[in-house]
């Protein structure tokens, strides 16, 4: 978890100089590893006992919750009901709070464009010591591009040799056109030399190509 809770020292500072709160997380494509770093950071967050709330933002699959293990309950899609603020799930372990559920919803752009969204989101800044949302892909999905209107830092999670530099480049343009919100990217699951034993590392940096690769093992550890 060394190269996490480095991430996680690098994105407090750059919030703290933002006076931020939320971060947004997302990527190309499926499976370049977003979701591992948006649970790993909201945890060792929590585990320092920061009030942290992590929001399953990837409606069409959203799997968070099996991976932390809860199970069905109140996702992004249900917080419009009556009083559903009030149901957000507190995990046992740590001081993580949870929006997340297991059901695919399939037209997210009429939950992100309820008129009670911006609304909750506000609240959720202040109420909570840090927000982690965990996005669609934006190569994909058009939904990261809603999303980041409420955030403070978005991290762009590149997995190695997993899509072609073009693709990577276009979905960061999205983000870059906002410099006051990009702050890095997450160089995921690249290969050290034997020096290292070959593990998969978490790198982080300020533009693509420049990893600092900071490691704590195998980067598939939640996945």
């Amino acid at each position: 978890r060394e190269s996490i809770r480095l991430l996680q020292i690098r994105l407090e500072r750059a919030l703290r100089e933002k006076g931020g709160k939320m971060i947004l997380i997302t990527g190309t494509a499926p499976g370049e590893g977003k979701s591992t770093v948006a649970i790993n950071l909201a945890e060792i967050l929590a585990m320092q006992h920061k009030d942290v709330l992590l929001i399953d933002a990837d409606l069409r699959k959203q799997e968070d919750a099996k991976v932390l293990g809860c199970g069905d309950g109140l996702g992004l899609q249900d917080v419009f009901e009556k009083q559903g603020a009030q149901r957000i799930r507190k995990l046992e372990k740590e001081n993580l709070w949870f929006i997340g559920s297991t059901r695919p919803v399939k037209q997210p752009a009429k939950v992100l464009a309820h008129p009670g969204f911006d609304a909750f989101m506000q609240a959720a800044k202040r109420n909570r010591e840090y927000i982690i949302v965990d996005s669609p892909p934006c190569g994909t999905f058009q939904d990261a591009a809603i999303l980041q209107e409420y955030a403070d830092a978005v991290v762009y999670v590149v997995k190695q040799d997993e899509v072609p530099m073009q693709q990577i480049q276009e979905g960061l343009t999205l983000f870059r056109r906002d410099k006051g919100r990009y702050i890095g990217y997450v160089f995921n699951a690249y290969t050290q030399g034997l020096g290292d034993y070959g593990y998969g590392r978490y790198g982080y940096g300020y533009g693509y190509g420049y990893g600092y690769g900071y490691g704590y093992g195998s980067a598939h550890s939640r996945s």
